[in-house]
């Protein structure tokens, strides 16, 4: 049924033989016919002359021969149907990270070809966000795969390799098409479809330093998949050398497990350390986020602002004759200091001049 009707042909025609061939065809929406298979049935009758005019023209009311073989393969059109599994090849999962070199394994299975044919399938990621291709220095990124059915059931594995280091918080899904002999016999293109779907996360972090001996980064986090188990991990870095900052002999890192809620998030990180051995640094945090064990995720940026906190090194206060002790830590300020001490010798002064006040009444009360 297509529509609601059934799908039927006629054709009208006169032999010229005995013995010949005539074509019918059938027009209709196939868009739901994905994994069936259909077979025609055939009756044909001879026009009768109903008005007495010399010409037929309405069939007899029974078929002079029919071909109705639900099993006859010459009758039979198959529609085949494909499915997809995207994953990354890494993390065996729907979650990738964006580097360099990104590989994602596209098994496409499929239903109702017919064994022993070469068939065709191509595939191409698009943006979910735009539903446009995603573009990798201007070209889409695309993928083929040719093959002999050995069933009418099975699965094919197609993969994608390219460049994925733009792709920081982006979703990406499989689109794919089956082709015989050129031409298009399957597709499956749902942007919706999860199990075509790749996600690439995105972290930012920001670092503070709120408490001696103690930085506390906030990692914030894009697109992963919630209902996960991830692990971020986080390492102080010397802006100046770019490498590792030692405390104690030791690189100063940090590490959180989490199980996000929803796609995007916070995390913090909270780095201890000794205080006087970071004196005088400007540190950079660099995180990365894993899944099972495996790298999706980073952000490593001696530039970022937001990753930099700097270690000032104290002194204390002296005085011309002392001038004081670097590397000591200052209680309060210079300015203050003196306040303190005017109001102290501003105090002194007042109660001496009571005291004088005080006593020249009792001398006076004396001499009455």
């Amino acid at each position: 049924m297509a529509d609601g009707k059934e799908v039927t042909a006629e054709k009208v025609f006169k032999p010229d033989t005995a013995n010949g061939s005539v074509d019918m065809e059938f027009t209709f929406d196939g868009s739901k016919l994905s994994g069936k298979t259909i077979v025609v049935f055939e009756e044909l009758y001879l026009n009768v002359d109903t008005n007495d005019d010399g010409k037929p023209d309405t069939p007899s009311d029974k078929p002079t021969a029919e071909h109705k073989d639900i099993k006859d393969e010459g009758q039979t059109i198959y529609f085949p149907e494909i499915g997809t599994t995207a994953t990354d090849s890494e993390t065996g999962d729907h979650i990738s990270n964006p580097d360099k070199e990104v590989t994602i394994k596209d098994t496409v299975s499929y239903k109702n070809l017919i064994p022993g044919k070469e068939y065709t399938v191509s595939g191409v990621l698009m943006d979910k966000a735009t539903g446009k291709p995603i573009l990798v220095d201007g070209k889409k990124v695309t993928a083929k795969k040719t093959f002999i059915a050995d069933s009418a059931n099975g699965s094919v594995d197609m993969e994608f390799t390219f460049d994925g280091s733009a792709l920081e918080g982006k979703t990406v899904v499989v689109f794919e098409k089956l082709l015989y002999n050129g031409k298009e016999v399957g597709v499956h293109e749902d942007i919706k479809d999860k199990d075509q779907t790749v996600y690439f996360p995105e972290i930012g972090t920001k670092a503070g330093h709120f408490a001696t001996g103690l930085i506390t980064d906030t990692v914030s986090y894009k697109n992963l998949i919630p209902g996960k188990e991830y692990t971020v991990k986080g390492v102080l870095m010397d802006k100046e050398t770019g490498k590792p900052v030692l405390s104690d002999g030791e690189e100063v890192t940090a590490i959180a497990t989490f199980t996000p809620k929803t796609a995007s998030g916070t995390v913090k990180l909270n780095f201890g350390f000794r205080e006087a051995d970071l004196y005088g640094k400007t540190v950079v945090v660099f995180e990365k986020i894993y899944l099972d064990g495996e790298l999706i995720g980073s952000h490593e940026d001696l530039n970022d602002k937001n990753q930099t906190v700097e270690i000032d090194k104290p002194e204390v206060p002296g005085t011309p004759e002392n001038p004081g002790t670097p590397g000591t830590p200052q209680t309060g300020d210079n300015n203050n200091l003196m306040l303190y001490i005017g109001l102290t010798v501003a105090a002194l002064a007042l109660i001496t001049l009571l005291l004088a006040y005080r006593r020249r009444q009792m001398q006076n009360q004396e001499k009455l």
